[in-house]
């Protein structure tokens, strides 16, 4: 699937743990992970659809369907729609702990291990409330849920 082969191809290893922890990540995480390309508030999102749908639904696409300019036209006004209705972007890095990039280092050794077992063992040895956390998840959570999860996201690893 597209989400498998996506969380695959993560750095640090942050796929495995979000699929496997149920971990969320920000929209600025997403923005630097290259998971998103514009962050908009959760209140300005119904203006924003209202904004995306202007102009398009009726046929003034700009001859979008006869291809070349007015798709180019298409794209353009669809990408400053975005533009407006999004929010600047906060300085990336410096995440907290709040943040799971704040714990990138941390999720890299655990979870880029070559066996589920071998990911507990790592929490079980890691030693943090962090690594705690996210074992006490894994503990709780199906065990065969986590092993379909764990062999889902290595063959998404094998591919292209």
């Amino acid at each position: 699937s597209l989400a498998s082969h996506r969380l695959a191809r993560l750095p640090h290893a942050l796929g495995r743990y979000l699929a496997l922890t149920g971990a969320a990540l920000t929209g600025p995480e997403c923005y630097a992970l290259g998971l998103a390309t514009h962050l908009c508030e959760a209140h300005a999102l119904p203006q924003l659809a209202d904004a995306l749908g202007e102009g398009f639904s009726d046929g003034g696409d700009g001859g979008a369907a006869a291809g070349g300019e007015g798709e180019r036209r298409l794209l353009w006004r669809v990408s400053r729609r975005l533009s407006d209705a999004c929010v600047e972007l906060p300085p990336l890095g410096g995440w907290g702990e709040e943040h799971a990039l704040y714990y990138a280092p941390q999720v890299e050794a655990a979870f880029s291990r070559g066996s589920l077992p071998e990911v507990m063992r790592a929490l079980e040895e890691g030693g943090t409330e962090w690594h705690q956390a996210a074992l006490e998840v894994l503990r709780e959570a199906s065990p065969l849920a986590l092993s379909l999860t764990f062999a889902q996201l290595r063959a998404a690893e094998e591919t292209d």
